[in-house]
């Protein structure tokens, strides 16, 4: 998976989701786009569903690349309140999501370990499936 063509198709528009928000250890938070928030679509052939527990993300942070998984779904507190008032597509969601390695920028195989951390204002895509 080491060609340009491939790596600009991993991160095609369509499958931004929102930008990192908070950063503590392993962990990530991610203020999802309000476009976005519920949003089915099929992508290479592939079915999405953005923003599902337990779904994969790619994390793009100055020529970085971080896999993490979505480990729960919230609406922050100040949009609770008006929540039956908004309809879905206007809802803001936090998405808190573990970060599970660094991937090579070349091959976007895993590294063992993490080797760094995204920074707040990182780019997060729904992972393409060819990359887990």
């Amino acid at each position: 998976m080491n060609d340009n063509k491939t790596i600009t198709s991993i991160l095609d528009d369509s499958l931004f989701i929102g930008e990192i928000s908070k950063v503590k250890g392993n962990y990530c938070e991610v203020a999802v786009s309000k476009s976005t928030t519920t949003r089915k679509f099929t992508f290479h052939g592939d079915r999405y569903n953005l923003s599902l527990v337990k779904s994969f993300v790619l994390v793009v942070s100055n020529f970085s690349y971080f896999l993490a998984r979505i480990n729960s779904i919230e609406v922050p507190d100040k949009d609770r309140f008006n929540l039956s008032r908004q309809s879905s597509d206007s809802t803001q969601q936090l998405l808190k999501c573990i970060l599970i390695t660094e991937l090579d920028p070349i091959t976007f195989t895993p590294e063992k370990e993490l080797l760094s951390y995204p920074i707040i204002r990182s780019k997060v895509y729904v992972a393409d499936k060819r990359i887990h």
